[in-house]
């Protein structure tokens, strides 16, 4: 995942548009953003190959 300063613009727009009271800068991490959802994007592949092997339930699936 690329963020560009486009992106931070962005976010940083619906920021401001969601908290109207806020006053000064709002910095956006893009390195830790996209860190954030790299272990994130892991964590829902690992929990998608967990069910899809059938390991993430304990008993009898039911059929489908």
């Amino acid at each position: 995942m690329n963020l560009t300063y486009e992106d931070s613009h962005v976010i940083a727009s619906y920021y401001v548009a969601d908290h109207p009271n806020h006053r000064g800068p709002v910095i956006i991490d893009l390195e830790n953003l996209e860190e954030l959802h790299m272990r994130s994007a892991a964590s829902h592949v690992h929990l998608a190959l967990l069910f899809a092997s059938g390991k993430l339930f304990s008993g009898k699936r039911a059929a489908s």
